[in-house]
């Protein structure tokens, strides 16, 4: 039966998304940059904090 197994049909590259469009390549590293540094910074995040890195990700981002 087809499609039993789950899969789509579809493939996907073996290259990382930067690699296809460097837009992704940006937001994807300011998404990994932000979740790095709340990592880091644990429960001390401040309001301003969480804003500022958002931002950073709205504009590496806004293109897409």
């Amino acid at each position: 039966m087809a499609g039993s197994d789950g899969s789509t049909g579809l493939t996907r590259s073996s290259r990382p998304a930067g690699d296809r469009d460097p837009r992704l390549a940006r937001c994807a590293h300011a998404k990994e940059q932000r979740d790095t540094t709340l990592a880091r910074i644990g429960l001390k995040r401040t309001f301003d904090l969480l804003r500022a890195l958002d931002r950073e990700v709205e504009i590496a981002c806004q293109c897409l």
